[in-house]
């Protein structure tokens, strides 16, 4: 009988000429892969949603210093979905943005022209390094120009080493059929729109990995007029089907509250749920404000993350203390955002506080999931019921 050993190195070496005479046979390169040696669907540059915490929920860890910091993966497809207002664009263009900083390229689809020049300087996207694209509508000439941009990849002197393709919004693209169809709505366009998106999920994809480009699908979210169940999501995403077997990061937003200055709104905070990821599970979410004027505000779901693993302490009449490394950081609540701001140190120690705390298990960013539910009900108690009209609940009776 033979050995453990042996049969070990008689394993590896029908794995070593399997894999040479399949990929002789085919004539296309190397086609298959020894695992053990090699894996060719590795990651190898993330980018950041511009919420740490976030990435964090959505790949497991923040720093990583041979493949980048971030959470968004380079050669994949994620989709945003949120309602109108809730911070689905400044996602798509934090991401494209980390890109560009980081040396690659990107295209903006930017179909509900939502761009701004006022708006571009508040979040700071990039002068350099972005193309955007404002007036192609249909489906069909979006694909061919995603496909001259992966393509022109390998073509340039000097690759880029990734690029972010971002089409903002799904909804908002039409069929070539659509445009010419002036004075018919509906007709045969019914499902063309959904089977065409997967077509061109299907055709780009193998582009994206190869060049490392990541593609950020924008979505609306729309009423489920067909729920049924409580158990039913209360939302549904047009040509969801298609973009969901591609997707490997899927993220829902959420606007949870209004964020008040002497009375006046100056932002919302956001809920951002985790619905799928391949490189952790799902159902986790971060809370982070936008305020308007500013963007994305992290020092309060840092402080807010810091406090639910214990980790802040009463300091007295000062206010509350961490304690990083041994050095000790005395603040009141409004002013650890310029302590966090100032101080690489307390950034780098509190990511990874979350990090490890993220790994061992805490429940700190479970999402409630009957939250998502639940936030219009809550909103029309208050009196907004902008959103209790558009779903069609009986405010009367639901608990």
């Amino acid at each position: 009988m033979a050995s453990k050993s042996q049969n070990g190195s008689s394993r590896d070496g029908a794995i070593a000429a399997i894999t040479s005479d399949i990929n002789k046979y085919m004539k296309m390169g190397n086609v298959v892969f020894d695992l053990g040696k090699e894996n060719p669907l590795k990651v190898k540059h993330w980018f950041s949603t511009g919420i740490p915490t976030l990435d964090v929920c959505l790949r497991g860890k923040y720093f990583d210093e041979e493949c980048g910091n971030g959470g968004i993966p380079a050669g994949r497809v994620v989709r945003i979905d949120g309602e109108s207002g809730g911070g689905k664009s400044l996602l798509g263009w934090s991401i494209l943005s980390d890109c560009v900083k980081k040396g690659g390229i990107g295209i903006y689809f930017d179909i509900e022209r939502a761009l701004t020049e006022e708006f571009a300087g508040k979040i700071q996207i990039p002068e350099h390094g972005v193309i955007i694209a404002p007036h192609i509508k249909t489906i069909e000439k979006i694909f061919m120009a995603s496909q001259v941009f992966v393509t022109k990849f390998a073509q340039l002197d000097e690759i880029p080493p990734h690029g972010v393709i971002v089409i903002d919004s799904v909804q908002s693209m039409m069929t070539e059929d659509m445009m010419a169809d002036e004075e018919i709505i509906g007709g045969q366009n019914f499902g063309r729109k959904a089977k065409l998106m997967g077509e061109f999920l299907q055709k780009l994809l193998p582009y994206l990995d190869q060049y490392n480009i990541t593609l950020v699908l924008v979505n609306q979210l729309r009423t489920n007029i067909n729920k049924k169940t409580p158990y039913d999501d209360d939302w549904i995403v047009p040509t969801s089907n298609a973009q969901e077997f591609y997707s490997q990061i899927i993220m829902r937003v959420y606007k949870s509250s209004t964020v008040k200055v002497d009375k006046i709104v100056v932002g919302q905070t956001l809920r951002v749920v985790v619905k799928k990821s391949r490189y952790t599970g799902p159902h986790k979410e971060v809370k982070v404000d936008l305020l308007f004027e500013s963007g994305l505000q992290n020092e309060k779901s840092m402080l807010d993350a810091l406090k639910a693993l214990n980790l802040v302490s009463s300091a007295g009449s000062k206010g509350s203390k961490i304690n990083v490394d041994g050095e000790e950081f005395t603040f009141k609540a409004d002013d650890f955002k310029d302590i966090y701001r100032s101080n690489k140190k307390v950034q780098e120690w509190t990511i990874k506080q979350i990090e490890s705390t993220y790994n061992n298990g805490s429940g700190w960013f479970q999402a409630d999931q009957d939250l998502e539910g639940k936030d219009i009900i809550n909103a029309a108690k208050k009196g907004d019921l902008t959103g209790l009209i558009d779903i069609g609940i009986d405010l009367e009776n639901k608990e």
